[in-house]
């Protein structure tokens, strides 16, 4: 019996040493969280704030060329150049601002749309202020942007590399009329116009 009194008393003691033990723990591990909690707000309190990206323009403009005095190629194709910079600033509301050949003003395009096409692809749709059957698509992916226009039943193209800005715009039916100006050469066989009996 005074073994078990014994083992009683001592499993008490322990009870209390460790329930002391683990307040001072406690209240230890909590005025180290308080003086954590101090310094992470006296450290952000010191850190500069993040800095702001700067607004695109509201209008950019691509290129605004009199194609008549731009090189031309034998195949219809202009030389010219964009700041590839404004590229990475396209953005849905922003209009943009271009000359095609044959078009003595400059036109203007509102990017109404955009959406990603797999990974890399980024396309834009845009209207044609005052041409509301004209329409303007522009794809790009890290290495160029194409624009695809389409304007009084002509197609015009313009692809423009990333890097350099280097950019050739080309009026297709232009394209399409020097690459096949003739006929094939081949008559085809003359046929009966009368249809056969049944």
């Amino acid at each position: 019996m005074k073994r078990l009194f014994l083992f009683a008393v001592l499993g008490i003691v322990l009870s209390c040493l460790t329930a002391l033990f683990k307040l001072e723990n406690d209240s230890r591990l909590q005025a180290g969280v308080t003086r954590e909690i101090q310094a992470g707000s006296a450290l952000a309190a010191t850190l500069p704030e993040e800095p702001t990206t700067p607004q695109a323009p509201q209008k950019i403009t691509l290129w605004n060329e009199q194609f008549s005095n731009i090189s031309q190629d034998m195949n219809g194709v202009y030389q010219t150049q964009v700041d590839p910079m404004l590229l990475n600033q396209l953005e849905v509301g922003q209009t943009l601002s271009f000359s095609l050949p044959q078009d003595a003003s400059p036109l203007n395009a509102r990017l109404d749309s955009t959406h990603n096409q797999g990974r890399f692809a980024k396309i834009w749709t845009a209207s044609l202020a005052g041409k509301p059957e004209a329409r303007l698509t522009i794809t790009q992916d890290n290495i160029e942007t194409h624009l695809a226009i389409e304007l009084n039943g002509r197609a015009y193209s313009a692809v423009i590399d990333n890097i350099t800005g280097r950019t050739a715009v080309i009026d297709e039916a232009s394209l399409a009329e020097k690459l096949s100006p003739y006929s094939d050469g081949i008559t085809p066989p003359a046929t009966d116009s009368q249809l056969p009996q049944i």
